[in-house]
Formats: C-alpha cells, structure tokens, sequence
C-alpha cells in the first residue's frame, strides 16, 4: 500500500500497523452509557448484547506526510493492488494551517 501527498508528490510505502482501532476504542469508551438502566433492567439486557473491548486491528497502515508541507488544502492520495491485480486509489483532502 502507497501513499502520495499532492497531485504530483511521489509515490511513498505505507507500514501496517497492527492495532486497536482508535475509533472502536472511542466507542468502547463510551460504552458506560450502556451500563444504565430502563425500568430497573441494564441495557445489555434490553438490547441484547454489550459492546466487547475492541481487538486488535490488521487494516491499519500508517505513513509519514512530507517533513514542510506549504499551508493551504492539498490532497492524500493512497492505493493498494490486491491479490488478482487490481489496483485501487482513494483521496482525503487535507487542509495544512
């Protein structure tokens, strides 16, 4: 997997990183609002199931942006090729202050 700061920027290699995703642990955090009750029955029990802690996470690469990036919105670019060959690209755009 590779990433590429800016229209034109090279194509750098992303690292996988193996761990909790951030987002399901903010989630996980919040979970205490599911230790309440409704008409003296924990919420578990109402919904049916209670939130586990989040597991480690195999999907998570990371990368550096470049050491000066100029102020103003560029675009991050990353791609990946799967196991059949086919390539693909997604874009975030990013806003340096």
């Amino acid at each position: 997997m590779d990433m590429r700061f800016g229209s034109t920027g090279s194509w750098m290699p992303l690292k996988r990183s193996v761990t909790i995703d951030p987002q399901c642990l903010r989630m996980h955090e919040q979970s205490a609002y599911l230790d309440q009750t409704v008409l003296g029955k924990p919420l578990d029990q109402v919904f049916g199931w209670k939130m586990d802690y989040p597991s480690r996470s195999y999907h998570i690469w990371k990368g550096t942006l470049p050491e000066s990036p100029s102020k103003g919105t560029h675009t991050v670019t990353v791609r990946t090729t799967d196991m059949f060959g086919q390539t693909y690209t997604a874009c975030r755009i990013v806003r340096i202050r």
